[in-house]
């Protein structure tokens, strides 16, 4: 609501930003409402309004973009020692959900544009806990696909970094994408570890849909290990 206010200056930046951020938000829950469609015209209103696209569902990939996440991936540290800006971090993970959302879509083309935007706008905005998630959440749909060693070092990255940066809530959305990379190389007992310790901090916080992502690895654990039981 506080968001959700008229402006009386067209053009000002900070109701610009304000809009942006409302459309994020709007985004974001379409998306975890099913309203797929919905979602990806708020969140491509929202990254026009912050001016990362210069039209909606166009995200160009430039040579800047590609040597910083070079040096990301290279140093395990932004390029930018930046002030943290409010504009970028919602850019960045507006530009995140588009890329989740294209991967279920199965494009993969997009997903990978939507990715990149998103890690460059994170890491100019230096390092931070979002920056960390955004690398775990890349080595996630890596693990299966891609070289391995490919995957481990965009995990370790994104752990070096939440050791610096100290955001616990971070720190479990790593774990828990750690697990999923431990479930594909079925270390079981360091996944249900993983698993029982996201369910147990999500519960505490109240947030229904992070229990019910660490509570279905604990099941894929118990039912992959044949315990039955266990699982249901």
């Amino acid at each position: 609501l506080e968001l959700d206010q008229p402006s009386d200056h067209k053009g000002d930046p900070v109701a610009i930003a304000r809009r942006a951020r409302l459309l994020q938000i709007e985004g974001e829950a379409a998306f975890h409402w099913g309203m797929v469609e919905d979602a990806v015209k708020l969140l491509e209103q929202a990254l026009v309004l912050y001016g990362v696209s210069p039209r909606q569902g166009a995200f160009p990939v430039s040579g800047g973009m590609l040597w910083r996440h070079f040096w990301l991936f290279s140093t395990g540290r932004p390029k930018s020692a930046a002030t943290a800006s409010p504009v970028l971090e919602g850019a960045s993970r507006a530009a995140l959900m588009l890329a989740e959302i294209a991967y279920f879509q199965n494009d993969q083309k997009r997903s990978a544009e939507c990715c990149i935007t998103a890690l460059d706008l994170a890491s100019k905005n230096g390092e931070s806990a979002v920056l960390a998630s955004l690398c775990a959440a890349i080595a996630c749909p890596m693990s299966g696909k891609r070289p391995r060693w490919l995957a481990d070092r965009y995990r370790n990255i994104a752990r070096a970094m939440i050791g610096r940066v100290g955001d616990h809530a971070e720190k479990t959305y790593i774990e828990h994408v750690g697990c999923l990379v431990d479930l594909d190389k079925a270390r079981w007992q360091d996944a249900m570890n993983r698993a029982a310790g996201n369910v147990d901090y999500w519960r505490s916080h109240g947030h229904g849909r992070r229990v019910e992502e660490a509570a279905t690895h604990a099941f894929f654990v118990a039912f992959f290990q044949g315990d039955l039981k266990r699982a249901s």
